[in-house]
Protein backbone atom coordinates (compact mmCIF):
# COMPACT_ATOMS: atom_id res chain seq x y z
CA UNK A 1 0.00 0.00 0.00
CA UNK A 2 1.19 4.05 -0.70
CA UNK A 3 2.81 5.35 2.47
CA UNK A 4 1.17 9.06 3.30
CA UNK A 5 3.77 10.69 5.77
CA UNK A 6 2.81 13.69 7.62
CA UNK A 7 5.69 15.70 8.70
CA UNK A 8 5.38 18.37 11.92
CA UNK A 9 6.31 19.75 14.55
CA UNK A 10 5.03 19.06 17.84
CA UNK A 11 7.30 21.75 19.71
CA UNK A 12 7.30 24.52 17.56
CA UNK A 13 4.54 24.19 14.96
CA UNK A 14 0.80 24.99 16.58
CA UNK A 15 -1.02 24.81 13.66
CA UNK A 16 0.91 21.42 12.69
CA UNK A 17 -0.57 19.84 15.92
CA UNK A 18 -3.77 20.96 15.82
CA UNK A 19 -4.52 19.47 11.88
CA UNK A 20 -2.82 16.83 13.34
CA UNK A 21 -5.70 16.13 15.92
CA UNK A 22 -8.48 17.36 14.55
CA UNK A 23 -7.42 15.68 10.91
CA UNK A 24 -4.83 13.47 11.01
CA UNK A 25 -5.49 11.11 13.52
CA UNK A 26 -9.07 10.92 13.06
CA UNK A 27 -9.46 9.99 9.49
CA UNK A 28 -10.85 6.82 9.13
CA UNK A 29 -13.07 7.58 5.61
CA UNK A 30 -9.75 6.89 3.69
CA UNK A 31 -8.59 2.84 2.88
CA UNK A 32 -5.87 1.66 1.01
CA UNK A 33 -2.51 4.04 2.02
CA UNK A 34 -0.70 3.53 5.07
CA UNK A 35 -1.14 6.52 7.38
CA UNK A 36 3.15 7.93 9.61
CA UNK A 37 3.09 10.42 11.38
CA UNK A 38 6.98 11.83 11.37
CA UNK A 39 7.28 14.76 14.18
CA UNK A 40 10.26 16.90 13.56
CA UNK A 41 11.63 18.61 16.54
CA UNK A 42 13.48 21.75 17.15
CA UNK A 43 15.63 20.14 19.73
CA UNK A 44 15.45 16.27 18.01
CA UNK A 45 16.07 13.88 20.94
CA UNK A 46 17.60 9.92 20.65
CA UNK A 47 13.33 8.78 21.02
CA UNK A 48 12.59 11.57 18.30
CA UNK A 49 15.07 10.49 15.92
CA UNK A 50 14.68 7.26 16.34
CA UNK A 51 10.70 7.37 15.67
CA UNK A 52 11.86 9.29 12.54
CA UNK A 53 14.39 6.79 11.60
CA UNK A 54 14.83 6.21 7.85
CA UNK A 55 13.46 9.46 6.87
CA UNK A 56 15.25 12.50 5.67
CA UNK A 57 13.77 15.61 7.51
CA UNK A 58 15.82 18.05 5.55
CA UNK A 59 13.48 17.16 2.82
CA UNK A 60 10.56 18.90 4.21
CA UNK A 61 10.85 22.36 3.64
CA UNK A 62 7.29 23.64 5.28
CA UNK A 63 5.56 22.15 7.35
CA UNK A 64 2.80 20.87 7.58
CA UNK A 65 3.91 18.77 4.75
CA UNK A 66 2.29 15.63 3.30
CA UNK A 67 4.44 13.64 1.14
CA UNK A 68 3.22 10.16 -0.64
CA UNK A 69 5.78 7.19 -1.07
CA UNK A 70 5.43 4.34 -2.69
CA UNK A 71 5.59 0.86 -1.18
CA UNK A 72 9.47 0.86 -2.08
CA UNK A 73 9.82 4.15 -0.62
CA UNK A 74 9.91 6.60 -3.85
CA UNK A 75 8.34 9.86 -3.89
CA UNK A 76 5.01 9.86 -5.67
CA UNK A 77 4.02 13.47 -4.43
CA UNK A 78 4.03 16.01 -1.72
CA UNK A 79 1.86 18.93 -0.44
CA UNK A 80 3.53 21.04 1.57
CA UNK A 81 2.83 23.38 4.22
CA UNK A 82 2.15 26.62 2.02
CA UNK A 83 -0.56 24.57 -0.24
CA UNK A 84 -2.70 23.16 2.40
CA UNK A 85 -5.52 24.88 4.44
CA UNK A 86 -4.91 25.69 7.59
CA UNK A 87 -8.43 24.55 8.96
CA UNK A 88 -9.85 21.18 9.57
CA UNK A 89 -12.21 21.02 7.50
CA UNK A 90 -10.00 22.26 4.31
CA UNK A 91 -7.36 19.97 5.42
CA UNK A 92 -9.59 17.00 5.50
CA UNK A 93 -10.71 17.47 2.02
CA UNK A 94 -7.45 18.21 0.79
CA UNK A 95 -6.25 15.31 2.33
CA UNK A 96 -8.86 13.29 0.93
CA UNK A 97 -8.60 14.65 -2.55
CA UNK A 98 -4.64 14.08 -2.28
CA UNK A 99 -5.16 10.63 -1.21
CA UNK A 100 -7.54 9.98 -4.00
CA UNK A 101 -4.75 10.46 -6.60
CA UNK A 102 -2.06 8.70 -4.73
CA UNK A 103 -4.22 5.75 -4.99
CA UNK A 104 -4.89 6.07 -8.55
CA UNK A 105 -0.84 6.71 -9.00
CA UNK A 106 -0.42 3.27 -6.98
CA UNK A 107 -3.16 1.59 -9.61
CA UNK A 108 -1.45 3.07 -13.04
CA UNK A 109 1.93 1.81 -11.69
CA UNK A 110 0.49 -1.84 -11.13
CA UNK A 111 -1.45 -1.13 -14.64
CA UNK A 112 1.85 0.04 -16.08
CA UNK A 113 3.83 -3.32 -14.76
CA UNK A 114 1.51 -5.58 -15.55
CA UNK A 115 1.57 -4.17 -19.60
CA UNK A 116 5.29 -4.40 -19.69
CA UNK A 117 5.55 -7.98 -17.97
CA UNK A 118 2.20 -9.00 -20.49
CA UNK A 119 4.14 -7.11 -23.50
CA UNK A 120 1.23 -4.24 -24.31
CA UNK A 121 3.31 -1.96 -24.82
CA UNK A 122 -0.19 0.39 -26.01
CA UNK A 123 -1.45 -0.01 -22.06
CA UNK A 124 1.48 1.04 -20.76
CA UNK A 125 2.17 4.20 -22.67
CA UNK A 126 -1.80 4.95 -21.77
CA UNK A 127 -0.44 4.39 -17.95
CA UNK A 128 2.12 6.47 -18.45
CA UNK A 129 0.57 9.39 -19.78
CA UNK A 130 -2.16 9.35 -17.24
CA UNK A 131 0.32 9.75 -14.73
CA UNK A 132 2.00 12.66 -16.16
CA UNK A 133 -0.96 14.45 -16.18
CA UNK A 134 -1.54 14.08 -12.32
CA UNK A 135 -0.82 16.49 -9.81
CA UNK A 136 2.06 14.15 -8.40
CA UNK A 137 5.77 13.92 -8.85
CA UNK A 138 6.46 12.09 -12.10
CA UNK A 139 7.95 8.54 -11.47
CA UNK A 140 11.00 7.48 -11.75
CA UNK A 141 12.33 6.00 -15.69
CA UNK A 142 9.05 6.89 -16.88
CA UNK A 143 10.52 9.04 -19.61
CA UNK A 144 13.48 6.82 -19.67
CA UNK A 145 11.11 4.39 -20.53
CA UNK A 146 8.73 6.08 -22.63
CA UNK A 147 11.69 7.25 -25.00
CA UNK A 148 12.11 3.44 -25.41
CA UNK A 149 8.54 2.33 -26.47
CA UNK A 150 7.32 5.39 -28.19
CA UNK A 151 10.39 7.05 -29.36
CA UNK A 152 8.22 9.30 -31.82
CA UNK A 153 5.87 10.96 -29.00
CA UNK A 154 3.34 11.27 -31.30
CA UNK A 155 1.10 12.92 -28.77
CA UNK A 156 4.47 14.89 -27.34
CA UNK A 157 3.47 14.37 -23.64
CA UNK A 158 6.71 13.06 -23.08
CA UNK A 159 8.19 16.29 -24.65
CA UNK A 160 6.31 18.72 -22.46
CA UNK A 161 7.24 16.20 -19.53
CA UNK A 162 11.10 16.37 -20.22
CA UNK A 163 10.41 20.25 -20.50
CA UNK A 164 10.25 20.12 -16.58
CA UNK A 165 10.50 24.06 -15.19
CA UNK A 166 8.17 25.06 -16.80
CA UNK A 167 5.76 21.80 -17.21
CA UNK A 168 2.47 23.01 -15.84
CA UNK A 169 2.79 26.31 -17.99
CA UNK A 170 4.21 24.15 -21.41
CA UNK A 171 1.33 21.65 -20.16
CA UNK A 172 -1.50 23.88 -19.80
CA UNK A 173 -0.17 26.45 -23.05
CA UNK A 174 -0.29 23.45 -25.40
CA UNK A 175 -3.24 21.36 -24.47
Amino acid sequence: MPILLYAHGSDWCSICETLKEDVWDQESDVVGVVFVSIDVLETPTDESNAANKGFDTNKVRTFPSIVALTPSGDIMGRRAGETLPLDAEGMQSSLRAFSAEVLKRHALLKMADDAKQNGDINKEVSAFHAMIDQDLDVPKGVLERLQEIDPNDASGIRRRTAFQPFHPFVAKATK
